[in-house]
């Protein structure tokens, strides 16, 4: 598995490359009705540290209010929009992987 680690508001996300260019194929092939473009973030939907995530946004975010309770260790980041626009879905777990050493 290789791993993509990207700054998305000055933090880390993580991502296998293998999910990232199932993203990329996905955003050339989806049909969606309109023509304009659209960022896209991709990311697992958990973070790879373990560590609960609303701890990770009280120690990196401290003066952001949250819009909504944050649940376990899910990501800082969504990629519901991608999700909902190119069908994208993690399929690989680095925090599992990293786990396994």
């Amino acid at each position: 598995m290789h791993i993509l680690v990207t700054p998305i508001f000055g933090r880390p996300t993580a991502i296998s490359g293998e999910d990232s260019a199932r993203a990329f194929k996905n955003s050339l092939t989806a049909s969606y009705e309109g023509s304009r473009s659209h960022p896209l973030y991709v990311c697992e939907d958990q973070n790879s540290l373990g560590v609960p995530s609303a701890t990770l946004a009280a120690l990196f975010y401290p003066d952001v209010a949250l819009k909504r309770p944050i649940i376990g260790t899910e990501s800082l980041v969504s990629s519901e929009k991608a999700r909902a626009l190119i069908g994208f879905k993690p399929q690989n777990d680095i925090g599992s992987w990293i786990a396994a050493g």
